[in-house]
C-alpha cells in the first residue's frame, strides 16, 4: 500500500509540473500531459483505495 502512497504523490508532482510548465510557455503539450498525470494520480489512487479495502478484510 505504500507502493500506491507514493505513485499518487509522483503523478500529482508531476502534473502540477507540467501544469506549470502550461502556464509558463503556453504549451498545449504540457497541458496534454499535465492530464495524463492527473488521470495516473486517480488510477493510483483507486488501485490504494481497493488494496486498503482488501487488507480491511483480511484483519
Amino acid at each position: 500500500m505504500k507502493k500506491e502512497k507514493w505513485m499518487i504523490v509522483f503523478y500529482l508532482m508531476i502534473s502540477f509540473i507540467c501544469l506549470g510548465f502550461y502556464f509558463l510557455l503556453s504549451g498545449l503539450v504540457m497541458l496534454i500531459l499535465a492530464g495524463i498525470a492527473l488521470f495516473g494520480a486517480f488510477v493510483q489512487f483507486l488501485r490504494y483505495r481497493i488494496a486498503k479495502q482488501a487488507y480491511a478484510k483480511k484483519s
